[in-house]
Parts: structure tokens; C-alpha cells; sequence
């Protein structure tokens, strides 16, 4: 990928690029992306990808992201009937594009299996509340599990979260004591 110099050209440097040998100024590079000296393009630095190009002009262009990480779940408050939770927003801000959450509700049963009910299939982290969750109609004394699934533009692969990222915390709904574990 890289240019041929003509006679009073110079190769572009490191992290900047020209998609053709000219007199032009060398293009710096977009956010998130690096080259090699003397390139055409810029390709998405190491731990960032971008969105799957629908055309070669289009996988050029695209921005790079970093893929969704795994979600971080806080529970606030636990009853024998309710739980409170909220999912923190991850800190690195490349990760929001289009980042979208699946959250499911999980009952355990006494084979050690748990039934779990999807609550909220595609749920924008704009759509967020910012106080948080509660699930309520909750079983006493029994043990439960919050499963959230992330995605973002570059881990969406079709409309499925199959390919997402997953977190899960486990607690008891209980009255007094609050019991959870995060795996």
C-alpha cells in the first residue's frame, strides 16, 4: 500500500497518508487509526475496529471503535419481591457507538437451571435510566441472576446479539441479608 515517490515528492509520514502520489499535502490520519509511512490509507489502530464496509470507498472512510466491553451491573437494593440495578456506561467513550444492551432476568430452579426472561431485547444506552432499573414480581428466597448482553456497531454482526459481549450477577432475593456475586 504504499505510494511510489515522484521526482520533488516526499513518502508521507507515519500516521498521515495520501491515497495518490501528488504534490498534495500528506492527510493526518482520523482518530483511531495509524499508518505506516508512505501509505494510501489508514487502518484502525490495534483493539479498535470499524463498522463492516458496505463498498472499498466506505471501508476507507469508516471511523474506528472499540468493540463493546463486558457491562458492569450495580445493584442497589435487593427485596424478597424486587431488585434495583443500573449498567454503568463504559469509560472508554469510542465503545458508545450505537451501543445497545439486552437484559434478561434469571430464576433459578431447583435442577440448577435457571429460566430467564428477556426484559428488554434492544435497549440504547441512551434509554437508560439514570436511576437505575428495578425488576419487581420477584420470588422470596429465591436465587436470581441479571444477564446483560452489549453490542456496539463494530460487535453487531446481524440484528442478534449471539456475537455480544456478556455479564451476569447473581443475587438472592432475600428481606434482610443481600447476597450477590458478580461473574
Amino acid at each position: 500500500d504504499e505510494l511510489e515517490t515522484k521526482k520533488g515528492c516526499e513518502r508521507c509520514p507515519r500516521n498521515t497518508y495520501k491515497s495518490e502520489a501528488t504534490d498534495d499535502r500528506c492527510l493526518q490520519c482520523p482518530l483511531n487509526k495509524e499508518s505506516e509511512s508512505g501509505a494510501k490509507h489508514c487502518k484502525c489502530k490495534k483493539g479498535f475496529r470499524s463498522e463492516p464496509p458496505t463498498d472499498v470507498n466506505e471501508m476507507i472512510d469508516n471511523q474506528c471503535y472499540k468493540p463493546a466491553s463486558a457491562p458492569k451491573i450495580t445493584i442497589d437494593m435487593v427485596t424478597t419481591t424486587s431488585v434495583k440495578f443500573r449498567i454503568d456506561l463504559p469509560n472508554d467513550k469510542s465503545e458508545l457507538s450505537k451501543l445497545e444492551y439486552e437484559i434478561s432476568i434469571c430464576a433459578g430452579q431447583s435442577d440448577n437451571s435457571y429460566d430467564c426472561k428477556l426484559k428488554d431485547h434492544v435497549l440504547r444506552y441512551q434509554n437508560l435510566p439514570r436511576n437505575g432499573k428495578e425488576e419487581t414480581g420477584l420470588k422470596p428466597e429465591t436465587d436470581y441472576e441479571i444477564k446483560v448482553k452489549a453490542r456496539n456497531i463494530v460487535t453487531r454482526v446481524d440484528d442478534d446479539f449471539n456475537m455480544s459481549i456478556l455479564s451476569f450477577l447473581s443475587f438472592v432475593a432475600h428481606s434482610s441479608v443481600l447476597i450477590y456475586s458478580l461473574v
